[in-house]
């Protein structure tokens, strides 16, 4: 009788070597990871400006947004100099955007639930207004929920607020084709993109990538920083690339089963859900494109801020000379992360990154609700405290023509 273990090897093979492709989440962090290579930044300069980069804070429920309101706004009492914005990246409202809180597509818009809903998520940030420290959102995903419904009703936020809580001018959404936000006199560029709509609209995806060129090309001789800030990460070490099971299961799904891969590359439902893992070929459609615009731009862009993974990471640039990685995704949410070769810092908690730019380098620092030593996949019970959990220095980078001072 013919032994049938060539069989049985081959499809273990095919399965292992499945799981080793996609990456099993057996490395997640527990409380932080900060890798040993990068000391924290030493005295320097006097600041150029420092500004803000949380994201995903669309959610009041369990309270966490508002524990992280709560340690920012203690931060931002003692900060010298104060943070002069916030951006908040993406997300800004769970489920389906601002349509109240458990509102489905099918629902008839109600305004009461809009109001508590938009009260949720942003009245323990009202400090911010109140500082006249203007937040800055971009869209996520969620917020396309019920077929763009769930923006629409972010543009007027006031038009959903009791007259105390209204923001005025110190709300601003941008969405569409990527914008630029100037901060520290003319110091730093944030350009702005619409990650989603890039994902999913190739057209959208093109003529965005040629304005993010035009834009850093016009920028790289004008300002000394230039910074990227999107929804969707470059790259990440988190759940849109398999770090916990929600995020392994779709990916292992997408790659063993690549008919749905390309079911979702084609945006069929329901497997266009897929196109959320950084993996997805749409998802690199939109990486590859923002990569080469701003390779094309001749610009040096020194950190990408993202949200979308609900987790704090900073990772090393993925070639020589490009920018660093920056998620900051658990404002509202927690979800583990796993530290690779390119992982400078990871922790799954929740918290927040400030960015301070001086003449010659950017620092980084993350903070969160927690410390490090609770040693839990999100972190410990918050205490009211902002506890500073890492700090890393992004040199400015050699070569570059940029204004004297």
């Amino acid at each position: 009788m013919p032994s049938r273990c060539p069989v049985w090897s081959a499809v273990t093979l095919l399965f292992v070597s499945g799981c080793a492709f996609v990456g099993m989440p057996g490395s997640n962090v527990r409380g932080c990871y900060p890798n040993p290579g990068s000391p924290p930044p030493a005295a320097s300069d006097p600041p150029l400006t420092r500004f803000i980069a949380m994201g995903d804070f669309g959610s009041g429920e369990s309270g966490n947004n508002r524990a992280v309101a709560t340690a920012m706004e203690r931060f931002v009492a003692a900060a010298d100099p104060r943070p002069e914005r916030a951006f908040e990246l993406g997300d800004n409202f769970y489920d389906h955007g601002l349509l109240g809180a458990d509102a489905s597509c099918w629902d008839v818009p109600v305004p009461q639930q809009i109001t508590a809903h938009a009260l949720a998520v942003l009245q323990p940030f009202e400090f911010l207004r109140d500082r006249a420290i203007p937040l800055t959102a971009i869209p996520g995903n969620h917020d396309y929920g019920c077929s763009g419904r769930g923006l629409t009703n972010q543009f007027d936020i006031d038009r959903w607020l009791p007259a105390p809580h209204r923001w005025g001018d110190r709300w601003q959404l941008i969405a569409g084709p990527p914008q630029e936000v100037i901060l520290g006199n003319g110091a730093v560029q944030v350009i702005t993109l619409d990650s989603y709509r890039m994902i999913g609209e190739d057209r959208f995806r093109t003529e965005s990538a040629a304005r993010l060129e035009d834009l850093l090309r016009a920028g790289r001789d004008r300002y000394r920083w230039q910074v990227v800030a999107t929804h969707h990460p470059l790259q990440t070490n988190g759940a849109h690339d398999g770090a916990w099971w929600k995020g392994t299961v779709p990916k292992l799904f997408s790659f063993l089963l690549f008919p749905s891969h390309a079911l979702a590359a084609a945006q069929i439902p329901p497997f266009d859900f897929l196109n959320e893992g950084a993996y997805a070929v749409r998802y690199t459609y939109y990486r590859r494109a923002v990569e080469a615009a701003v390779q094309r731009s001749g610009a040096s862009v020194a950190v990408v801020l993202a949200g979308h993974d609900h987790d704090l990471q900073l990772l090393a640039p993925s070639v020589t000379g490009g920018p660093f990685t920056l998620v900051s995704g658990s404002a509202a949410r927690c979800t583990p992360v796993r530290a690779r070769s390119d992982t400078l810092f990871a922790s799954g908690q929740h918290g927040f990154a400030v960015v301070t730019a001086y003449a010659s380098h950017l620092d980084v620092a993350f903070v969160g609700t927690s410390g490090c030593a609770t040693r839990t996949t999100c972190g410990g019970a918050a205490d009211g405290l902002p506890h500073v959990l890492f700090a890393h220095r992004i040199p400015r980078p050699a070569g570059r023509g940029l204004p004297a001072g």
